[in-house]
């Protein structure tokens, strides 16, 4: 297979620029000192590497992070994000915790102080953040976490207790109510399974 390398003047475009995804700039010929934009070069394909819905510094603002773009899949959902910023000056002085959700059919990013915790609805995790003095001064990757927490928990609903009835005919009322807990119940263990969303 053939592989097609840039033009001169596809080249000459790319100069000053910044590469969408990685954020990788484009030096121009003769640049100095080229041994930091080499770092920084390295530092930035070292943090692509790390796939999709990456939260790293921005420099909106000290307290920005930029998430990557990328997919999630929540149940039979799946959401695709293009990528933005997020500013966390709210939660200076603490750790912020930062989560991709389904705002309705798209990819919405939300985020909480530690001490709130994660949602109780259907998120994946993307990072916890330590803001201190009005900067970001760490960075926790997260996402492994949902995906973990997806494995251990696949195909396993919650107990439900074994429904001993004899049932009489014609059925009494009472009778039909236990069958229709009891069905409810495995309906949610199934939800909460990840088996139904509905």
């Amino acid at each position: 297979m053939a592989f097609r390398d840039l033009t001169d003047e596809e080249i000459d475009a790319l100069v000053g620029t910044r590469h969408a995804v990685t954020g990788i700039e484009f030096p121009p010929n003769g640049l100095q000192p080229y041994y930091r934009w080499l770092i920084r070069t390295l530092y930035r394909l070292s943090e692509a590497a790390a796939g999709g819905l990456r939260v790293e510094r921005d420099d909106a603002s000290l307290t920005s992070v930029r998430i990557a773009p990328g997919r999630a899949s929540l149940f039979d959902t799946t959401l695709e994000y293009t990528g933005g910023v997020f500013d966390l000056a709210p939660f200076n002085d603490n750790i912020a915790l930062i989560w991709i959700e389904d705002g309705g059919g798209d990819a919405t990013i939300g985020g909480a102080a530690a001490s709130e915790g994660w949602p109780s609805t259907p998120h994946v995790r993307l990072a916890e953040v330590v803001v201190e003095g009005g900067s970001v001064v760490e960075l926790r990757d997260r996402r492994a976490d949902s995906m973990l927490s997806a494995v251990s928990h696949a195909g396993r609903v919650p107990p439900i207790t074994d429904l001993m009835q004899t049932i009489s005919s014609p059925p009494t009322q009472a009778q039909v109510q236990a069958i229709q807990e009891t069905l409810n119940d495995l309906l949610e263990g199934l939800r909460s399974a990840g088996y139904l969303t509905t």
